[in-house]
């Protein structure tokens, strides 16, 4: 079967049902065929890896053999990536069939924000919703509260993009990409409403979570991340929203807000100052980097192993840049910290 990604490539996956396997059906059944839509193709081979007894671990995920650099999930489920091939047509993967699902879904993130660079857009993880006629992006670093506040503001009206990451055209066009949102605990605690689309099991577990945070059992650090770790769901946007609310793109960015980590649930006014294209560049580029640390280390072994270099990665904080300016050109941009105000006096705020 084939996994169709936008215009970028189409996934060939094959070998051994698994997690993986029923993760793909899934998260991604909407784009999923028989037949293959683009001419770029990567074959994914889900299947035990073989792995010599000389494997060297650089710093969790990342180790290498003799020849290839791997990247492990918690249980030591490993991915190898075609470094030298990414974002060409030809791009071998292999994925042991029980991989963290969740994990895998930042695999994804990052092979098409790869494939993004060579169609001229690059993918910035960035809520973005139109709200009175006006489009509005909000990139921030992660746990900053982009789907929070996304999901407050369609409660309100707005019209849904994205909520993790949006792809930015050249010409300043906004794509939503084909992902579901992932909701975790403390989404569900700050819009009860959601709970009205788990499942019985989904509900035990952000319950269950909602009582580590109190402190209610004895348990070690690393068990209350497992338990948070399965504390976790991803619905479609069509399904949380409603047809009507989500809208696949927008011709130009109204308002680029940096969504700043509110520290203080006593906050009382929503701050709002003027930021700059360079500051904006850059923190868009850092987010970047932070989210996909682990596929930058595995290139970076990949490389010093004396395997070919990628020149679309190579290239990726200039191409990145320089689509940026362009499209952030015409925009305000402005940095948000809304503390714990109501999301319509935010929203207002930043339109005034």
């Amino acid at each position: 079967m084939y996994l169709n990604y936008l215009d970028f490539f189409s996934i060939f996956i094959s070998g051994d049902k698994g997690i993986v396997w029923n993760y793909l059906n899934k998260e991604y059944g909407g784009v999923i065929s028989e037949g293959k839509n683009n001419q770029n193709i990567i074959n994914l081979t889900l299947k035990k890896l073989r792995v010599s007894s000389d494997l060297y671990q650089v710093r969790p995920p990342v180790s290498y053999s003799a020849d290839q650099v791997f990247i492990s999930d918690k249980n030591n489920n490993k991915l190898f990536i075609d470094y030298s091939k990414l974002g060409q047509d030809g791009c071998n993967m292999i994925c042991e069939p029980d991989f963290n699902p969740n994990f895998f879904s930042i695999v994804i993130d990052f092979i098409a924000s790869v494939y993004a660079l060579k169609a001229n857009s690059f993918f910035c993880h960035s809520a973005a919703f139109k709200y009175k006629d006006a489009t509005i992006l909000m990139p921030a670093f992660r746990g900053a509260g982009k789907t929070t506040t996304l999901i407050e503001a369609v409660d309100i009206g707005a019209k849904y993009i994205s909520d993790d990451w949006v792809r930015i055209c050249g010409n300043g066009e906004l794509q939503r990409i084909p992902k579901n949102i992932l909701l975790m605990h403390y989404d569900i605690e700050k819009n009860k409403m959601l709970e009205n689309f788990l499942s019985d099991c989904d509900r035990a577990a952000f319950s269950l979570v909602s009582e580590l945070e109190k402190d209610k059992f004895d348990l070690y650090s690393d068990q209350v991340m497992d338990v948070k770790d399965i504390a976790r769901v991803r619905l479609s946007p069509h399904n949380l929203f409603g047809k009507s609310n989500v809208i696949e793109s927008a011709d130009i960015i109204d308002y680029v807000c940096w969504l700043e980590k509110t520290h203080s649930n006593n906050q009382e006014e929503v701050k709002i100052s003027d930021s700059n294209l360079e500051q904006l560049v850059s923190k868009v580029q850092n987010t970047i980097y932070l989210e996909h640390t682990p596929f930058f280390l595995a290139y970076s072994v990949h490389v010093s192993r004396g395997l070919p270099r990628n020149q679309l990665i190579d290239d990726m904080p200039n191409i990145v840049k320089q689509i940026a300016a362009k499209a952030f050109s015409d925009a305000k941009i402005i940095s948000l910290n809304r503390g714990n105000n109501d999301i319509e006096i935010t929203l207002n705020s930043i339109l005034m």
